[in-house]
């Protein structure tokens, strides 16, 4: 039963973590089985597992192990509440929108003029597609969180969720740091850092459960995309000054 157990729990690992891993301890009598037809390969990846069906549940048993005392397993995504990871989409919406809104506030005057006037490479999204990227990507990582959130407690799950806190204030606070202080190379030096956190919770998130840490992958790419614009803007721009006397320099 130990050996039958230990190969359960080693195909379900084969997957990557964050599969809801149920074993059941079984004293079923095999009146209660439907003879167990052969699968070409089960959720497991087992090839040729046997099915059986108790009480209307699918059991995906590995060859080799008996009917008569075997662990059923059961792997699927972490159950997710509708209201629950409505919560976590527009909460990270709502919070990007709430960076928006203090990057305004700390906006001078004559802050669109500033930027309108920077020299911008050719390259550079039009205005417009900014807000949607992100409206799609906050989506993205509210689901993504969601996913994580809903995974069994474990170290990992933690230690995820805090990579996700820090990634998304290091994120936040991009906005009101390139439009409040108007310092290209801090601001380039600040999406470095927000890339390397980006890199790390998608790691931390696909190791709780895979299907989130590929939903971060988008946003990596498009902070990956932002850092390199950052930069360039920063070049086009280093002669530029700052009234009354400030260089952009002066961040770095």
């Amino acid at each position: 039963m130990t050996a039958a157990r230990t190969l359960l729990v080693a195909l379900a690992a084969s997957l990557g973590g964050g599969h809801a891993l149920v074993a059941e301890r079984a004293s079923l009598p095999l009146a209660r089985c439907r003879p167990p037809p052969l699968a070409a390969r089960s959720p497991l990846g087992a090839p040729r597992a046997r099915v059986a069906l108790l009480d209307g549940r699918e059991l995906h048993v590995p060859p080799g192990i008996g009917l008569s005392h075997f662990s059923a397993v059961t792997l699927a995504l972490p159950a997710l509440s509708v209201g629950k990871t409505a919560a976590w989409i527009f909460g990270t919406i709502a919070a990007g929108m709430a960076s928006g809104v203090v990057s305004k506030w700390l906006m001078q005057p004559d802050t669109w003029h500033w930027y309108d006037g920077l020299t911008k490479p050719r390259w550079q999204p039009p205005a417009s597609a900014f807000a949607r990227v992100w409206a799609v990507l906050y989506a993205l990582l509210g689901y993504s969180a969601a996913l994580v959130a809903a995974s069994a407690p474990s170290p990992a799950r933690t230690s995820a969720m805090w990579f996700y806190a820090a990634s998304i204030t290091l994120q936040f606070a991009w906005a009101p740091l390139f439009f409040g202080t108007r310092k290209l190379r801090l601001a380039a030096n600040w999406n470095v850092l927000l890339l390397v956190m980006a890199v790390a919770n998608a790691r931390a998130f696909g190791e709780v459960e895979p299907l989130a840490g590929r939903l971060f992958v988008p946003y990596v790419a498009w902070i990956g995309f932002a850092t390199a614009l950052t930069f360039a803007l920063d070049r086009l721009n280093r002669r530029r000054r700052l009234p009354p006397g400030e260089d952009e320099r002066d961040g770095a």
